[in-house]
């Protein structure tokens, strides 16, 4: 991290992951978070992994936002909408892992029909697909509100 801020003009925000495939056991990386001397001003936390709650606690306790990462497919949304503190995070990324174009819109009105309106709205909606095309040209109207970033990868 005190690498990425030393190359990054000052003011602008820096993020990190706390994915599973980076650290695997939930109760060392909230160790790893604990011990950060140089902090990013958020980090991402995937609520359908173990340990998220923990994860995205500690990170709270340091002053760092919380990216709540939400999978469809998953019980990530279920998981957040319980966690106590899900108004307190930055954003969320309602991720929609459907690559099939004939289900992925409805994969993903069913996940913000989850989510709901206990927590923030997805300010980030994320589809994974498998090859360029069509359905990586534009946003899809369905995706998120108005006025939310959208990605394909």
């Amino acid at each position: 991290m005190g690498a990425v801020r030393a190359a990054v003009p000052e003011g602008v925000r820096v993020g990190i992951t706390t994915g599973a495939w980076a650290v695997p056991d939930p109760g060392k990386r909230v160790e790893l978070i604990r011990s950060w001397t140089v902090l990013p001003d958020h980090a991402s936390v995937n609520w359908h992994e173990e340990g998220a709650e923990a994860v995205a606690e500690a990170l709270l306790e340091r002053g760092i936002g919380v990216e709540a990462g939400v999978w469809s497919g998953t019980d990530g949304a279920r998981r957040f909408r319980a966690w106590p503190r899900a108004r307190r995070v930055l954003r969320v990324l309602a991720e929609v892992t459907d690559t099939d174009p004939a289900t992925a819109a409805s994969t993903a009105t069913a996940l913000l029909r989850e989510l709901g309106t206990t927590s923030r709205r997805p300010s980030c909606c994320t589809a994974r697909t498998t090859a360029p095309g069509p359905s990586c040209a534009r946003r899809p109207p369905w995706a998120c509100p108005p006025g939310s970033a959208w990605r394909t990868y």
